[in-house]
């Protein structure tokens, strides 16, 4: 036996819910075939339904059952909500917490929900058959409406004999499908065990940062790392995680990022490393809905023949697609389709039994989005590029609004202003308009608007769930609508329970004011340390990394990292003297003066083009500003071409853009500093050959921006630095990071503006730095042309 396979265990564990949805192949994929009710609400219905049963009941009954075949055990586990003996009779009880009449669930819902008792019954009928063998088993299942109070209940009846039968085949499902992904990972470890690196020896540095990573996959913990943009981070991260699964210290590796280009970059690797035609590991690129559908004339929400009898055809489609492999969008995509299934729904199902997954902050942190399986189930190991975006992108997760004109349209959606969702859409409006902020809270009307919004969620929900005919235009929108708004109102429920101190609410008002009903209520998530915990403690061990990690307290803060924490900072594995980094603090950026320095930025950016013709590019602070910028420089230097970075942010205009700059190319593009250009752009060689980087990047002055700044002073720490200088400052190192790629490329980076000669600026600059500050536009040149004359 392979040494490999004796640190793989062999025990698995799910919950019965977990393992219902295994075993449950009937009905639609739906976005509303699912469970909705807080978690508040079900533990008051819970509460209600159990006061009302005899004192012999036991409630919350915890129960478990392995199930043993060719080495592997499985646990299944879960609590039972209630059960008791009554003369001849068992009953097994699961309640559900609605708000909408239970005759109206899905018939998959339903299913799971019948199955999900019948599987708890016959977990205990596994331990205490004896107790029982001459009872009659109920299995009820009591829907509770939390809006109506109404309690609705559907009971079967069995015998132990007959419970055994049903059951049996079930159990046996399980464990063989866990026997095969037992197998699969055996097979899998001997296969990583055996691969090399994909170059003969690794960069300067990346061996340090290949270990570090290994031992933190291997011990568990946390680890940041700074590496410079064009180090080798991606291969750095990636074989070392696959080394960490051989070892049996993992069963799976999940790469998550913002940005497409890194998981693309990611995917790349994977394919260097061992292969897109090796089906020994199981490696699925997570896509959005619009990017992995077809979204032809029948791909819709509604009403889509590939959502309908979704899980009568799945099967056939997880097992073909566990078998290829190598599962990038197109390729899920063909097997879904010659299934008749959809896309994005047999991407989301095969999460958990995949060995790397690929993609987006959401599908490991948003509540809406991921997969509670992936890491409920498995020991993953979760490595997090460019994670100097992870706090914006997390505040934005974890936090909520409600636009007073998504009600309104709701309501018009409705033909008849009377029907009950038209009147609890009137009523929200109402709570929108009259709630009372006060210091980023909510002082007057929050029961009334919290409970208004319950009712509306009810009415919503019951609405969707009820037949409609879709055979217009019209029809569709309306679905769309309510949806939308319903959405709103579950994510602002939903955050309303967990807010405390590190959240603010407060408004917008459209029409600057005058117009009441177009009132946006947010409730934002000013720092997402507390609201992340959950996540990371739900994986094995977890690694951070990005060339802009500095000062790493900042993230630790932001994040929630354990004092523990690992950090290393990589060095620059490029030749220092291939960059040259330029202080220009005589022009002054700040937004009250920068439009009086256009004229002045002009003639900088062509003095140094003229010097040195080449691909530059210039990040500018505001689209406002690019565009005066923009004008006046076109207008000056008529004989340099230019491109002005596209309005348009589709792939097809994004590829255009970059494609203009080549090694022949000669020209100057504008760019916003932070903006879609600002990072993840790979510009090797001539494509680029300067960054001129126009005042230190700070966010707009915003209520949101202010009552982050207000929140880190009242934790006693430098408010204007949380909120303002270091998101800035990560926008500058991303942006002087496009320079250098490779280990020939050689360029500038001018920094305009005075702010970048402070203390507390140059306190943050990367160590390979060595940057020379000039006095005048003549010094600049002067140093510029050293520098190019070196060559």
């Amino acid at each position: 036996m392979p040494a490999n396979t004796t640190s793989l265990s062999a025990k698995y564990k799910i919950n019965v819910r977990q393992a219902v949805e295994l075993l449950c192949q009937e009905g639609d994929l739906s976005h509303r075939d699912r469970d909705v009710a807080t978690a508040r609400e079900g533990q008051e219905a819970h509460r209600r339904v159990q006061t009302s049963w005899p004192a012999e009941a036991q409630a919350e009954v915890t129960i478990k059952h392995q199930i043993k075949h060719e080495g592997v055990t499985l646990t299944i586990h879960g609590r039972i909500d209630g059960l008791w003996k009554t003369g001849n009779k068992i009953r097994f009880e699961e309640i559900k917490t609605l708000r909408h009449e239970a005759g109206l669930l899905p018939i998959g819902l339903q299913s799971r929900h019948r199955l999900q008792v019948l599987l708890y019954a016959a977990m205990w009928a596994e331990q205490f058959g004896e107790e029982i063998s001459d009872k009659s088993i109920e299995l009820c299942l009591t829907y509770f409406n939390v809006l109506t109070e109404k309690v609705e209940q559907n009971v079967d009846t069995c015998s132990l004999s007959a419970l055994r039968q049903m059951s049996a085949p079930l159990f046996q499902h399980l464990i063989d499908w866990y026997s095969d992904l037992h197998r699969h990972r055996l097979q899998r470890n001997d296969f990583l065990e055996s691969i090399g690196f994909p170059y003969p020896e690794f960069r300067s540095g990346q061996r340090d940062f290949a270990k570090l990573v290994y031992r933190t996959l291997q011990q568990g913990g946390q680890c940041l790392i700074e590496a410079p943009t064009g180090s080798g981070k991606s291969l750095a991260t990636l074989f070392p995680g696959l080394k960490s699964m051989a070892l049996g210290h993992l069963d799976q590796l999940f790469i998550t990022s913002a940005k497409n280009a890194s998981q693309q970059a990611a995917l790349d690797s994977a394919r260097q490393v061992y292969g897109k035609d090796s089906c020994q590991i199981r490696t699925l690129q997570l896509s959005a809905k619009e990017k992995i559908c077809i979204q032809d004339s029948i791909c819709n929400n509604q009403d889509c023949p590939r959502q309908t009898g979704f899980y009568e055809r799945l099967p056939g489609a997880i097992e073909e697609a566990l078998g290829h492999g190598w599962l990038d969008t197109e390729t899920v995509r063909e097997i879904a389709l010659k299934h008749e299934i959809c896309p994005h729904g047999l991407q989301g199902l095969l999460q958990p039994w995949v060995d790397l997954l690929i993609g987006d902050y959401n599908y490991a942190f948003s509540p809406n989005v991921r997969s509670d399986m992936v890491f409920t189930q498995n020991r993953v190991g979760l490595l997090i590029d460019e994670a100097h975006n992870l706090p914006d992108r997390a505040r934005d997760l974890f936090s909520a609004k409600l636009d007073s004109w998504q009600i309104e349209r709701c309501r018009k959606s409705q033909n008849n202003t009377g029907s009950p969702l038209a009147k609890s859409a009137s009523r929200l409006l109402k709570h929108i308009r009259s709630v009372v902020l006060e210091n980023n809270r909510m002082v007057q009307g929050e029961t009334a608007f919290i409970k208004q919004l319950e009712l509306f969620c009810g009415a919503a929900e019951q609405w969707l769930l009820t037949p409609h005919d879709l055979i217009s235009v019209a029809d569709l929108e309306s679905q769309n609508s309510v949806t939308e708004a319903l959405q709103q109102a579950r994510n602002w429920l939903y955050l309303a329970d967990q807010a405390e101190d590190d959240f603010a609410c407060f408004d917008t008002v459209s029409d600057n004011g005058r117009n009441a009903s177009q009132r946006t209520l947010h409730l934002r998530c000013l720092t997402p340390a507390i609201m992340l915990q959950p996540y990371f403690k739900s994986v094995s061990a977890m690694v951070l990394f990005s060339a802009t990690l500095t000062p790493p307290v900042f993230y630790q803060i932001l994040l929630g990292l354990q004092n523990n924490y690992l950090r290393h900072r990589m060095p620059s594995p490029f030749n220092q003297n291939h960059t040259e980094v330029l202080i220009a603090p005589y022009l002054n950026m700040r937004s009250k003066t920068r439009f009086q320095q256009i004229h002045s930025v002009v003639r900088m950016i062509e003095d140094i083009y003229e010097n040195r013709p080449g691909n530059y590019w210039v990040f500018t602070p505001s689209y406002e500003f690019q565009s005066q910028l923009v004008e006046a420089f076109s207008a000056s230097c008529p004989d340099i071409e230019y491109l002005a970075q596209p309005q348009d942010n589709s792939p097809e205009a994004r590829e255009a853009f970059l494609s203009a700059f080549s090694d022949n190319s000669r020209t100057v593009g504008f760019v916003v500093l932070g903006g879609a250009y600002g990072e993840s752009i790979d510009m090797a060689g001539e494509r680029l050959i300067g960054s001129i980087i126009l005042g230190p990047g700070l966010p707009q002055l915003s209520r949101e921006n202010d009552a982050i700044a207000k929140y880190f002073e009242q934790q006693g720490l430098d408010g204007f630095a949380y909120a303002y200088q270091l998101p800035g400052w990560q926008k500058v190192i991303q942006a002087a990071g496009r320079v250098i790629r490779t280990e020939t490329d050689k360029g500038i980076v001018i920094l305009a503006d005075d702010r970048f000669t402070h203390q507390q600026y140059q306190a943050l600059f990367p160590p390979h730095w060595q940057p020379r500050q000039t006095t005048s536009p003549e010094q600049l040149l002067e140093a510029v042309s050293q520098f190019w004359s070196r060559e």
